[in-house]
């Protein structure tokens, strides 16, 4: 290997060392920036080839299939996503870069061909079109092929006269071909080499008909690759040709020669002022020159590329400068071609006989043979593009903005799955993964301005449909509906169905206004006290394991100005109304990007629209089960949340449940358990093949737990080959003998297992959350906490020990004894609440003028401590089903919470209900409900009172 190294050339090491930093580069920040119009529709497409669908057939585009295809291939394989098309568009450049080099090394050398890789790969369009997902990529790579076989073919020896190799002009052929199946600019460096064939042969005499066969062995085999491309569409009875040819002969359809003419002076200007394009194409041409005087062949296989620029003279549509592209790699070997040519002149200067009056004058202190003075000059123009190139290209790799995901999370979450969005950009289509119409798959300016896609056109694609979103550009000159030659009946078709625009969404740079039809709002899932609403909100995901990032997607608007910056808390709650982990994050517009233009919520408009993300970490080794997913608003500053109502304007507490999460089974080695999460590490040396084995636990309460409340830790347990598993918790004293608590904890269900170490299913690691009562009457004192495996049944497992996990104060239960007897009450009530407690009877006056107070008093027998505090609602309900007067809170005013509820005892529970003062007179109902304070997930309600999820308590005549 170092003999080889020490053997390669230094400008080959050279190229090898540009080579793979410009890989680096290329893929450094490759989906940072994802606004391009022009590059979201060709993704589009190519989403809906992955589903499917066909080209032209099925959605209309004027792109190739030699783009498109590989493009739904490999999302069909990745799925949809703009990272690994843009890495495939990227890697091609790259690959033509290749091409160029060895083109350019076989014909020149190394250090032409090293140079032309950095120039051709440097040069800003090709950075910043051959990035992303074009046909640009495509077609340069295939021509880059095509050049390079035809190279070969024309130069069999290097350096000697051989009539060219057919098989590889065939093999150029071919590439020309798919070049032009990527993009209809395709075929010109075909024309270039064909160009030079003729000339070439002419200058050296050939016989015409050897030329002729030459070319025909050429032009066949392209002819041969399109038209076997386009038939197979053809032949499915795809309009390709109408898609493809009429796209681009429609536009410009009407102007005149002149005007022609014109707009190509300006290409041509636009091409030469910016990104040292004059210097470019000028040294280039004045290399092209040089090698037509000096009758240099590979050369001059290079510089008949400079003619085929003569083609957009009679190109009516509108040309962009990376038109230029297909171009740039002739350009890049004639430029280091003539940085060669001074750097030989220089030389040739030097080694020449220098005379004694100038060796007299020389500065002392330079050698005889100083750097040759022209190799200067030709570092000066070697350096003189590539520097300012490549602090474009950092600059164009440094951009950013996160309005793509945003507005994709938006239409994502207030549209289904199938339902068509009408947007000025398909881009948006295909990141929110939303179809949309036949023809609005490609709509452009272009195409909408030449009359190929009319509002009529679209309107009758619709069938009547009314798409639940609308989204148009405000800013004219790129929103491509506004160049529809009939937009006077779209914005009467919007008017009639939307009215007017419900909101703006901001996308970077980019204000788009957002339609919904007047018959189908936007959603709302609830409204947030002097904050924003919430319009839709989900995780990103269905089901998760443990140490995962859950993004939570939220959509919102501000239906007026805010005056708090607020933020976003996400709760996850388990059934047993347990927290399992929080996420906080900003709430912020969509703007945000290298713009550094990030506003909160006090600096939002009215009525803007923005979505936002959350990420959320699940704890490692999060128990399996299914877990509410629990979202709030706080204010920043004092991080006070903002009271919720529905959308019905029925409070919700401070917060509201958006959705479920499944979490799987942890399947994890007991070492992989983080030894942080361990205050008390019991992991044995050697895993157990099967069973369950203690791992360890959390931390224990740091002062004493009172007798009648709970204790609560967190067990970490391993199982393999067991279908279920009890861990007995006892918290006893062996000195006297005495029981303070004894609690059997059922480990949460973690499925199947798989026999034997390795396989699926052998291991699973959980983390539980571990719960003892303890007795009411039991003696304050320290205790020992033990856990045994027991059998679900409570039966001891053999070979099982208790296992010691440490030692619990238990302080005497205080405050007042308890109390057993049901007292007299006004209103018996049957009403049992799941897992809380039985509502006996109601104290309550049959009549309360409007204005007053109305003292209701709960009596509850309790059934068990409960590990969540739960609050107790109790309300008074109009004729509409709507509450009147309510109050809510902890029982008896946080006096009594449920956690330190006694079985079987007596509770007393008093709520004040303010009375409207212009409340109706009349009769309303009283109800009360048991709910969970984040959650807001009401208890149900059995019994002969019960009401689902609230017991009823009678009437209250209101005077």
């Amino acid at each position: 290997m170092a003999r080889l190294a020490s053997a390669a050339h230094p400008a080959d090491l050279a190229a090898a060392a540009v080579g793979a930093l410009l890989v680096a580069f290329y893929l450094w920040r490759l989906d940072a920036y994802r606004i391009n119009d022009d590059e979201g529709s060709y993704l589009y497409a190519a989403w809906r080839i992955s589903l499917g669908e066909l080209p032209y057939r099925d959605f209309l585009t004027p792109q190739l299939p030699a783009f498109l295809l590989p493009g739904g291939w490999l999302m069909a394989w990745t799925g949809p996503g703009a990272w690994p098309a843009r890495a495939v568009a990227a890697g091609l450049t790259l690959a033509t870069g290749a091409w160029t080099w060895a083109t350019a090394r076989r014909l020149f050398g190394p250090g032409v061909a090293c140079l032309a890789l950095a120039l051709g790969l440097l040069h800003p369009e090709v950075f910043l079109n051959g990035r992303t997902f074009r046909s640009e990529p495509f077609m340069l790579f295939f021509d880059g092929l095509a050049v390079y076989a035809f190279a070969r073919a024309a130069f069999p020896r290097v350096g000697a006269v051989d009539p060219p190799v057919r098989r590889w002009l065939a093999v150029a052929g071919v590439g020309f071909g798919l070049a032009t199946l990527a993009k209809l600019f395709g075929p010109l460096p075909m024309a270039g080499c064909l160009a030079w064939l003729a000339v070439d042969g002419w200058r050296r005499g050939r016989p015409l008909a050897a030329m002729a066969r030459d070319a025909a062995v050429v032009v066949v085999a392209w002819a041969a690759t399109v038209a076997v491309g386009l038939g197979v569409f053809v032949a499915m009875g795809a309009p390709v040709y109408e898609s493809v040819l009429g796209h681009h002969l429609r536009q410009g359809a009407q102007k005149t020669e002149w005007q022609v003419l014109a707009d190509t002076l300006a290409f041509y200007t636009a091409v030469l002022r910016y990104n040292e394009g004059s210097l470019l194409v000028f040294v280039a041409a004045a290399a092209g020159l040089m090698a037509w005087q000096r009758a240099d062949r590979p050369v001059l296989l290079f510089a008949w590329q400079l003619p085929t620029l003569l083609a957009f003279a009679v190109l009516s549509r509108e040309k962009f400068p990376r038109h230029f592209m297909y171009i740039t790699p002739a350009l890049a070997v004639l430029y280091a071609v003539a940085v060669r040519d001074v750097l030989r002149a220089g030389r040739a200067a030097a080694d020449g006989p220098m005379p004694r009056r100038r060796l007299a004058g020389r500065p002392r202190g330079l050698p005889s043979r100083a750097v040759p003075p022209l190799a200067w000059l030709a570092l000066a123009l070697a350096l003189a593009p590539l520097v300012p190139w490549r602090l474009l290209d950092r600059d164009v790799a440094g951009e950013w903005e996160v309005g793509t995901e945003r507005i994709a999370d938006f239409i994502d979450l207030v549209t289904a799955p199938g339902d068509i969005v009408l947007t000025d950009y398909s881009e948006l289509n295909f990141y929110a993964q939303r179809p949309t119409t036949y023809a609005a798959a490609s709509l452009s300016a272009g195409a909408a301005g030449s009359g190929q896609i009319t509002w009529a056109r679209l309107l009758g694609e619709l069938g009547g449909r009314k798409p639940p979103l609308v989204l148009l550009d405000l800013a004219d000159e790129f929103s491509h509906t506004h160049f529809l030659t009939d937009r006077e009946a779209f914005a009467a078709w919007l008017a009639d169905h939307y009215g007017k625009a419900v909101g703006r969404f901001r996308r970077h740079h980019q204000l788009y206004a957002v339609y919904a039809p007047l018959d189908r709002p936007l959603p709302e899932r609830a409204r947030f006290a002097a904050g924003p609403r919430l319009l839709a909100a989900r995780p990103d995901r269905e089901t998760a394991t443990g140490g995962e990032t859950v993004d939570i997607l939220t959509a919102w608007q501000a239906t007026e100005p805010i005056t708090d910056d607020l933020g976003v808390t996400v709760r996850l709650v388990d059934a047993d109304g347990l927290e399992w982990g929080q996420a906080d994050g900003g709430l912020f517009a969509s703007d945000g990007g290298d713009l550094l233009r990030v506003r909160p919520t006090s600096r939002w408009q009215a009525r803007e629209l923005t979505a936002e993300r959350v990420p959320f970490p699940l704890p490692v080794g999060l128990p399996a089960g299914t877990y509410d997913v629990v979202l709030g608003v706080y204010r920043r500053r004092d991080a006070v949340g903002l009271d919720v109502v529905d959308a019905g304007g029925v409070p919700l507490g401070g917060s509201v449940t958006i959705g479920r999460l499944a979490v799987r089974p942890w399947r994890a080695d007991a070492r992989d358990v983080p030894a942080a999460a361990l205050d008390l590490d019991l992991r044995p040396a050697a895993r157990a093949e099967r069973g369950v084995t203690l791992l360890g636990r959390g931390p224990l309460p740091d002062g004493p737990v009172e007798a009648g409340t709970l204790l609560t830790t967190d067990l970490w347990v391993h199982v393999a080959g067991a279908a279920s598993a009890v861990v007995r918790l006892t918290l006893s004293d062996a000195s006297s003998g005495a029981m303070a608590a004894d609690a059997a904890v059922t480990l949460a269900p973690w499925g199947p297992q798989a026999d034997g170490p390795g396989a699926e299913g052998a291991g699973v690691v959980l983390h539980q959350r571990a719960v003892a009562p303890v007795m009411a009457h039991a003696g304050a004192g320290e205790y020992r906490l033990g856990a045994t495996v027991v059998e679900v049944g409570g039966q001891p497992v053999p070979g099982a020990v208790a296992v010691d996990l440490g030692a619990v104060t238990v302080a005497a239960r205080a405050g007042a004894p308890i109390v057993t007897t049901l007292p007299r009450v006004d209103r018996p009530r049957d009403a049992a609440f799941d897992g809380v407690g039985a509502l006996a009877g109601v104290d309550v006056p049959a009549a309360v003028p409007a204005g007053a107070a109305l003292e209701v008093a709960l009596v509850w027998r309790a059934a068990m401590p409960t590990v969540v505090g739960y609050a107790v609602s109790v309300q008074l309900i109009g004729p509409d089903g709507r509450p009147v007067a309510q109050h809510d809170g902890a029982p008896d005013g946080g006096a009594r919470p449920t956690t330190g509820w006694v079985p079987g005892e007596i509770v007393i529970d008093r709520h004040a209900l303010a009375v409207p003062a212009d409340l109706p007179p009349g009769r309303y109902d009283l109800i009360a409900a048991v709910y969970h304070p984040v959650t807001g997930a009401r208890r149900a309600v059995r019994g002969a009172d019960g009401r689902g999820d609230a017991a009823a308590l009678g009437t209250v005549e209101v005077r």
